[in-house]
């Protein structure tokens, strides 16, 4: 896990300006309520800033398109 989390390997993710947009789109696309629309958000934002490999052990995710999920390996 130190590996993971060492400089290099970690950013922090900043909206741009086509987040809205792309919010409502990941929303849309998985008919997201309730605590659904905030992976969304975590979608929208991993798409809005290229990010393509989402590591989580979150099964809700593997329900949005063009986001490869890795996980965790115990």
């Amino acid at each position: 896990m130190a590996r993971l989390l060492s400089p290099g390997n970690v950013a922090v993710l900043r909206p741009g300006p086509r987040y809205p947009e792309r919010l409502l789109d990941a929303i849309r696309e998985v008919d997201a309520v309730g605590n659904l629309v905030f992976d969304a958000q975590i979608a929208a934002l991993c798409r809005d800033c290229s990010v393509s490999t989402l590591l989580t052990e979150d099964r809700d995710f593997d329900r949005f398109e063009n986001l490869d999920i890795e996980r965790l390996a115990v």
